[in-house]
């Protein structure tokens, strides 16, 4: 049976955000073991909407704040300190876009870091100094010898005069480890990649032997990774997390299993383990989910101060029947925080609108707690024997395959081929897939205006109607 879903490609202006917080009071120290926790956050459907709000948990009332100065940022990270947030403007991967910093006040002014070629910022972790790096380019191979990345200063009055060059052999987005040797980045290229300051050596992690379940056959898969973030730990500061776009569906790894795009959050070290993850189990489904086709992780984040906890969206996606057809929406409804160390979850906010029209869409989140004078971290907790084997996703719950995500086709299963026809049936256009592929940009194969698009799985074919708007 063909599935048919009319997604509409629309812009839409800012509103107040209808958002909730959810924890109580003892619930965050329960958590955090700390009444101190701060969540920044953007909130916004698209730039023109985008602003950072913060939430101040040790707050008598906790409520949401908006800083007013910050329309159009994206890729926030919250200071060591936790009174600071640097962020991005600008066209995503663009030469335009440039990072700033700015205290967490209602009425604060950001001050400009660097203009122009200054990708997804964050501030450099365990120092008393506020430093933040960026990068220069945002593309393909940038973690070979494309670009480089970044490192300036910044003291009550704005910047220092000059930025550095932190490393000259690439642009590294995931931050700096506590100890400052390691260099982390995911960006479009398949694996996800650790370089060493001290020795130059760049590593390459997540390449799993997986088993063909038909075949039986050994098969080496590199899965696309992305929403990196850099370990947190003074320790094992050789470790990042990320997550994947899941592993085709004809294999399966001995220890891993098998799962899904964006279900699972992994960390893994530079000698190439997996030493823990942490899966989106039904339970954090949206209580509303009656219409939810897709829930999972996205803009994970390592806390930037507490190496035990981090921080993620739930993706939402949601479909409304509109006469005879549908419309969806792809929202992050809920922000996470994740005890990396028990595999536990605590929800901080959620959406209070799941509507088809809802202007609440709650993206990169990041989290800082305060650290007790007496912490002494677990020299264990990440050990390669220490995998956490929990929270497996028992029933999937999910209605579909195939879905839409701006102008992205996204699919669980490997994409075959892709062929487009016009609004009265006639193919103007066609492409096959080697496998492996799991996600297609529309724009780069079909024309301007209205047209039907139908992906080729491995299982079926599934018809997706799209507005293209250029």
């Amino acid at each position: 049976m063909a599935l048919l879903i009319c997604c509409c490609f629309l812009h839409n202006t800012h509103a107040q955000i209808n958002a909730r917080i959810v924890p109580s009071a003892q619930q965050v120290r329960d958590f955090a073991g700390s009444s101190q926790v701060k969540l920044v956050f953007v909130n916004g459907l698209d730039s023109a909407a985008w602003y950072v709000y913060y939430v101040d948990f040790s707050e008598s009332a906790p409520v949401f704040h908006k800083i007013a100065a910050t329309q159009g940022a994206w890729n926030t990270s919250i200071s060591p300190d936790g009174n600071y947030v640097a962020y991005s403007t600008g066209a995503e991967g663009t030469p335009a876009v440039s990072a700033w910093v700015c205290r967490l006040a209602e009425n604060a002014t950001p001050v400009l870091v660097t203009q122009g070629r200054a990708h997804e910022p964050r501030f450099v972790k365990d120092t008393a100094a506020r430093q933040v790096i960026y990068q220069t380019t945002w593309q393909t191979g940038d973690w070979n010898g494309l670009g480089q990345t970044m490192i300036r200063g910044i003291t009550g009055s704005g910047p220092s005069p000059r930025d550095s060059v932190l490393y000259a052999a690439g642009s590294f987005h995931c931050g700096l480890s506590v100890d400052k040797r390691y260099l982390a980045t995911t960006m479009f290229e398949p694996n996800p990649r650790m370089a060493d300051l001290a020795t130059g050596a760049v590593y390459t992690l997540h390449s799993l032997l997986c088993k063909n379940k038909t075949t039986q056959a050994d098969t080496v898969i590199n899965p696309q990774a992305c929403n990196g973030s850099v370990s947190s730990s003074g320790i094992f500061t050789n470790v990042m997390l990320y997550m994947d776009f899941g592993i085709p569906s004809q294999y399966t790894h001995q220890v891993l299993g098998s799962w899904g795009f964006h279900q699972r959050i992994f960390a893994a070290s530079t000698a190439g383990d997996i030493i823990r993850w942490y899966d989106f189990p039904d339970s954090l489904l949206p209580v509303n989910h009656d219409n939810v086709t897709f829930g999972g992780w996205t803009h994970s984040e390592w806390s930037v101060n507490h190496p035990y906890y981090g921080v993620a969206s739930n993706l939402v996606s949601r479909y409304f029947q509109n006469g005879g057809s549908y419309e969806t929406t792809e929202l992050c409804e809920d922000v996470y925080a994740i005890n990396l160390k028990t595999a536990t979850y605590l929800k901080l906010v959620e959406s209070t609108d799941n509507s088809l029209t809802s202007t609440t869409h709650l993206e990169w989140p990041g989290l800082w707690i305060q650290l007790p004078a007496s912490f002494t971290e677990d020299t264990t907790w990440l050990a390669n024997q220490s995998a956490v084997r929990q929270n497996r996703v028992h029933g999937s719950g999910m209605k579909r395959s195939v879905w839409i995500s701006g102008h992205t086709v996204w699919s669980r299963e490997p994409i075959a081929g892709v062929e487009g026809f016009d609004v009265e049936g006639r193919l103007i256009f066609g492409k096959k897939y080697d496998g492996g592929v799991h996600s297609i940009r529309l724009e780069e194969i079909m024309p301007v205006g209205i047209c039907i698009v139908q992906i080729e799985t491995e299982s079926r074919r599934q018809l997706l109607k799209c507005v293209e708007a250029r």
